[in-house]
């Protein structure tokens, strides 16, 4: 009997009544359309599994505002109701299951509270009900250990189930369907060896928001040998709201998803020229964006995100995972990140693009992006994010513009050694603490393998690809002499100098002669010392196209980045710059940073000046 008292004492504590939530007072409400998940859908491991959306689950809130109507392929799959409902009762709805055990966060399942669908009062089936839900009736509970092994009870049965389910398939699609035919999504056809293909924010769009297109498609991606890709349209304006990519099983290089937006539909390298994907969190902070299944793409959207009005963190785009090992090999390519409007002296912390742990910080790669205007306190353009004990591991970081941030990039680990991250062609200018967070170059080992042509306008980038060596035999004040050199082919303006006897460090400012440097500072007033000359620029100053109106393409005038970049081939499009110029098509001298400059009338520029390959790198870019 005590277990019984106890039992409905529980019950009365965890069920919520949204009419009862805000009884004394109560917000401003709006009208949304719900999306309730009405059975249980298992992954194939157990990290799979708590990402993927169960009986109950409200999966997303959207507003309806007239541009978001529930489309077929939607009442297929989701019961969907209108109702009045407050921000904090939205986002009651959508929080996940997240515990701190042991001082560490524990992603437990899909969302903390489920939706008692009885008391709805109305029949409980798939598609749109026909009238709106009075607040009384909706009724959220929490979740409890019971829904947990009921959910891993399923998987288990699911797992025994899988082989017979992939050998039907296999055998099916041998004798009777085309490669690209074998799919469980129903979106439009595939453009690629099966790869579906569904719209978002678009009229006449498979799903109103990314996180409905994720919940759909989710799944055995590799068992059911699928790509699942997400276009992005700007049909309605801004998308606004977030998603997490998870419970999936995929593989990096043959079967993930994507999200991206359609040619026709791509920003051109400046805000509000292309589909946009924006946050609504407000105070709380958030993330737009976050990457936690393997092998995802996200490529040519404009990511604005809000302000929040407080101290908290407002993410662009986050790749990994800190509650387990399985993210990796994620890619953030062609992006335009950029706070809103009303982003100000509050809103500390945010971030463009970050890397995060759990144990260890799997192979990413960010390339072509422009990340602009983090410039409150802490505000980061790219944050490699593995405090201890993680450590970075293949991070690549390609041909970047970052400029009005805090810091450009920073890195943190606390893990000596085997840390392997590639930086090459990134152009970091105009931040208040640094641009280059260089104080760990082989500090724990965070900057490991090739760090080529990074540029910037104050003292810091990465360094340690080497352009020339040697020790000096003059002792000339603020000069580098040494005969025998052949520093006018080797050794251009800005690169970095260090002494290597007492580890101080300069840059070059006139290249002399072939055995004559001219430094900013005495670097080597015994006039012996040895040196090295690293393929790394500082203090040079870019001009822009326009950044008073943040049009960060590389304007006419400069001559500080243009045709000074490493050539990096091909692999996965690295060769298209911000605008989709192709600069191995075009044999071009690469430009530092995301832009290549072309001029009007279409004439790319010339360049007497060499472009270093850096042998390792090539073949390595994901």
């Amino acid at each position: 009997m005590k277990k019984i008292i106890l039992t409905i004492c529980f019950c009365l504590i965890t069920s919520i009544s949204f009419a009862q939530l805000e009884a004394v007072s109560r917000e401003k409400t709006q009208e949304y359309w719900v999306y309730v998940r009405l059975e249980d859908r298992s992954g194939v491991t157990a990290e799979d599994d708590n990402g993927r959306s169960k009986r109950g689950d409200v999966v997303d809130v959207v507003k309806a505002d007239g541009t978001n109507i529930p489309s077929k392929l939607a009442k297929e799959e989701w019961l969907i109701y209108k109702a009045s409902l407050t921000k904090k009762e939205k986002e009651a709805m959508k929080e996940p299951w997240v515990e701190i055990i042991d001082g560490k966060e524990v992603f437990k399942a899909y969302r903390k509270n489920k939706l008692d669908t009885s008391k709805l009062g109305i029949v409980v089936k798939k598609g749109l009900v026909p009238t709106k839900i009075d607040g009384s009736k909706i009724i959220v509970k929490e979740k409890t250990s019971y829904d947990l092994s009921r959910y891993e009870f399923k998987r288990y049965i699911y797992l025994t189930k899988r082989p017979f389910a992939k050998w039907y398939r296999g055998l099916d699609d041998y004798w009777v369907k085309p490669a690209y035919a074998l799919t469980e999504a129903a979106c439009g056809s595939a453009v690629a060896d099966r790869e579906v293909v569904c719209t978002i924010n678009k009229s006449g769009e498979d799903y109103p928001s990314l996180t409905t297109w994720e919940d759909a498609v989710d799944g055995d991606l590799v068992g059911n040998q699928q790509i699942q890709r997400a276009d992005v349209y700007d049909d309605d304006g801004d998308l606004s709201g977030t998603v997490v990519v998870d419970g999936s099983t995929t593989s990096n290089t043959t079967y993930y998803m994507i999200i991206t937006a359609p040619e026709g539909e791509r920003h051109t390298g400046t805000a509000g020229t292309g589909a946009t994907v924006t946050s609504d969190f407000g105070a709380g902070g958030g993330i737009i964006i976050s990457l936690m299944d393997e092998g995802t793409r996200v490529s040519w959207l404009e990511v604005k995100v809000g302000a929040t009005g407080d101290a908290d963190t407002g993410l662009g785009v986050r790749v990994g995972n800190k509650l387990s090992n399985s993210a990796g090999f994620n890619q953030v390519s062609n992006c335009l990140i950029y706070p809103s409007a009303d982003y100000g002296a509050d809103d500390n912390d945010f971030v463009g693009i970050e890397a995060t742990y759990h144990q260890v910080i799997k192979q990413h790669t960010f390339k072509n992006n422009i990340i602009y205007g983090f410039n409150q306190v802490g505000g980061i353009g790219i944050f490699l994010n593995a405090t201890a004990p993680r450590k970075h591991i293949g991070i690549r970081l390609y041909n970047n513009t970052i400029t009005d941030c805090d810091k450009g990039i920073e890195a943190i680990s606390q893990l000596t050694g085997s840390i392997r991250t590639w930086t090459a062609n990134n152009l970091v200018t105009n931040c208040g603490t640094y641009c280059y967070d260089d104080a760990h170059v082989n500090d724990n080992g965070i900057f490991y393998n090739d760090n080529e042509n990074d540029l910037s306008d104050d003292g810091t980038a990465f360094y340690l690809t080497q352009a020339d060596s040697g020790a000096v035999d003059t002792d000339t004040t603020n000069h580098l002499i040494q005969a025998g050199q052949n520093f006018i082919t080797t050794v251009f303006v800005g690169m970095r100098v260090r002494n290597t006897t007492d580890s101080t460090w300069g840059y070059v400012t006139v290249i002399n002669s072939d055995t004559d440097l001219t430094l900013n500072i005495d670097l080597v007033p015994d006039g012996k010392e040895a040196y090295i000359i690293y393929k790394a620029y500082v203090n040079r100053t870019i001009a822009f196209n326009d950044s008073g109106s943040n049009d960060y393409h590389l304007g006419i005038s400069d001559t500080q980045a243009m045709d000074l970049a490493t050539d990096l081939g091909t692999t996965n499009g690295i060769n298209f710059d911000i605008d989709n110029f192709d600069r191995d098509a075009e044999a071009v001298d690469w430009d530092i940073g995301a832009d290549e400059f072309v001029a009007a009338g279409g004439a790319v520029t010339g360049s007497t000046q060499p472009t270093y390959i850096i042998g390792t790198i090539i073949g390595s870019i994901q």
